[in-house]
């Protein structure tokens, strides 16, 4: 089984996912291409997917620096963080608690999730994970550059 059918069947799920031979799609995944950026610290193995993952796909659209590092850390270790809360709350009694006096409030963990939640947009933003975020990089580049080009001698503010 070549790569890109092993992560096309991953992909799709189902039935056609059961049937691919794990251990050469394991291979094919491993295969591919490691970022230039490293982690801050040593990650989780899940944590150093996400990390390449996302590395790789900031990469491949020229929207990633050696500075950007200690970011996807950062996310990286969040999204495994929120993984584990969010499989830890089975239902949705599980969001609430109720203090002594009868009164139902968020629990600790719901508030654990919303945090995360928060920290995990925040950090997306900066790295321009959404189509959004990228066209505003971009658009942000694209007039750094126009600027470089512009003629600065003789302007109006050589007069003050």
């Amino acid at each position: 089984m070549n790569k890109k059918s092993a992560l096309d069947a991953f992909r799709k799920g189902g039935e056609q996912a059961k049937n691919v031979d794990k251990k050469s799609a394991k291979k094919a995944i491993s295969k591919q291409p490691k970022s230039k950026v490293k982690p801050q610290i040593k990650l989780l193995k899940k944590e150093q997917e996400y990390f390449e993952a996302v590395a790789v796909f900031l990469d491949s659209r020229g929207l990633l620096e050696m500075v950007d590092s200690l970011t996807l850390t950062m996310l990286a270790k969040n999204a495994c963080v929120l993984r584990q809360l969010y499989e830890g709350m089975k239902s949705t009694e599980d969001y609430f608690q109720m203090n002594p006096n009868g009164v139902k409030h968020a629990s600790a963990e719901a508030n654990l999730i919303k945090q995360t939640e928060d920290q995990i947009l925040k950090l997306s933003t900066k790295l321009g994970l959404s189509p959004q975020d990228r066209a505003k990089m971009l658009g942000s580049l694209a007039a750094a550059e126009a600027v470089k080009d512009k003629k600065t001698q003789g302007d109006d503010l050589e007069n003050f």
